[in-house]
């Protein structure tokens, strides 16, 4: 059996791992990892199913790919409120796409149809791989990235932290590749898509100058929701480019709620934008 046959076989499961995620408890993933992801991180890059049945190529050195085996990425209470906002179908952009640790998540989902925006070489075969061996047909995969205006950047390499800011990780002295970049407001006309359901935006530090592309839709109110993530370094000024589209941000504080965030994050976080209602 050749190296690329065998990576195709599927990695069966640690005992005991599959009644574990069939389980719904708080801080779900950590107990999972301290608990198997010694034992597949042994396993390195294989084909696994994951928690929610897809079949689908994963590093188990990684943990963020860890996640995918023990439950829902990045916890229930995220995917549950996704799950319940896309429950009628509709676009979904996935910017930041990455090896597609959401895309398998949104891809099953009736209806939906999914625009996944990963510009690195590495990340964008792996998820075209993995989106073919599934026969994703909802699923469009875009080799290039979301900006404020169309251009070629160099982007610093380091797996799901790839980053376009050359201020990051200066002392990591990262490869780097050219990578190309689109307004999503073009890309939106192009496909004629007048209604975008969701929006999951994590683009490691490039989030104001993706929503600045886009302003056209957001002013227009196209897009009904953005999953964005923040951090400390980011989260005033794409605080206030949302507000002033009329948009807010909200914490996922229930499987149907959102509450207001009225804080500034301390460390990298989700959070849902939407549109704010105006008072006349």
């Amino acid at each position: 059996m050749d190296v690329d046959m065998k990576s195709r076989v599927e990695s069966s499961l640690p005992l005991g791992l599959s009644a574990f995620r069939r389980m719904d408890f708080p801080h779900k993933l950590g107990i999972a990892e301290r608990i198997f992801g010694a034992q597949l991180s042994q396993r390195g890059v294989c084909w696994v199913r994951c928690a929610n049945g897809v079949r689908w190529k994963l590093d188990m050195r990684n943990a963020s790919h860890r996640w995918c085996v023990y439950g829902d990425y990045e916890g229930p209470l995220q995917m549950e409120w996704l799950r319940r906002h896309l429950r009628n179908g509709g676009h979904v952009v996935d910017s930041g796409a990455n090896i597609g640790q959401m895309v398998l998540y949104f891809a099953p989902l009736p209806g939906v149809t999914v625009h996944a925006f990963e510009p690195t070489s590495d990340s964008g075969d792996w998820l075209a791989e993995c989106v073919e061996a599934n026969d994703f047909r909802n699923v469009e995969v875009l080799r290039c990235g979301l900006s404020s205006t169309a251009c070629r950047l160099p982007i610093q390499l380091d797996e799901a932290r790839s980053t376009l800011r050359m201020d990051w990780y200066q002392s990591a002295h990262l490869k780097q590749e050219i990578i190309d970049l689109i307004r999503l407001d073009d890309y939106l006309a192009q496909q004629e898509i007048g209604r975008v359901r969701l929006w999951k935006l994590d683009v490691e530090g490039h989030e104001l100058l993706a929503l600045q592309g886009a302003q056209a839709a957001l002013t227009n109110g196209v897009i009904e929701a953005i999953l964005i993530e923040v951090s400390e370094s980011t989260f005033d000024v794409v605080k206030t480019f949302l507000e002033s589209v009329g948009y807010g941000l909200y914490a996922i504080s229930g499987e149907t709620a959102l509450t207001p965030f009225g804080g500034c994050p301390k460390h990298n976080m989700n959070l849902i934008a939407k549109r704010q209602l105006v008072s006349r």
